[in-house]
């Protein structure tokens, strides 16, 4: 199935009283990233029947900071899925199928090392999911539409390697 995702809206500079869980996650952010390449944004397809696709964004993070970005699900066909999240450099570009990458997908499953385990809700077209890195406690975490679906991942604090967002999609 054909998949689509982009980055999500702009942040508000100030907040609507909606926005509250977010705030609360991004609260102390180091730095805000919005995956965008483009001046309209940054698009990801896929288009094969059975084969996951990934990219990985080229700016990875480390140290100390929490990093937060966004992506809106577009469109998905008859099977589309979408996985978002984190991956260090030498990860496979299928996130969560390796010790190094870190996912959440379409399917409520959160990926690691090959293992899909329950985690938060399902997403598809029109739903904006959030990826947060908090580099102090190695924590990992999503949103669905602004709502905390709880942390998915605790790696070992500091964060050592740099890790950087991807996008996998079938």
């Amino acid at each position: 199935g054909q998949h689509t995702a982009s980055r999500g809206p702009e942040l508000p500079e100030q907040p609507a009283p909606t926005d509250t869980v977010l705030e609360r996650i991004t609260q102390g952010a180091t730095t805000m990233l919005p995956i965008y390449f483009l001046s309209e944004g940054l698009r990801c397809s896929s288009s094969h029947p059975r084969n996951w696709a990934g990219v990985r964004a080229n700016c990875g993070f480390r140290g100390s900071g929490r990093v937060y970005y966004e992506a809106r699900v577009e469109s998905a066909g008859d099977d589309g899925v979408a996985r978002f999240g984190w991956s260090a450099a030498g990860a496979a570009l299928a996130l969560g199928t390796d010790a190094f990458g870190y996912g959440y997908g379409g399917t409520a499953r959160k990926s690691n090392s090959s293992r899909y385990d329950p985690y938060g809700a399902v997403f598809g077209p029109g739903d904006c999911i959030g990826c947060l890195l908090d580099l102090d406690t190695g924590r990992v975490a999503f949103t669905k539409n602004g709502a905390h679906q709880g942390v998915a991942f605790t790696l070992p604090a500091p964060v050592a390697s740099p890790l950087f967002p991807h996008v996998c999609l079938k």
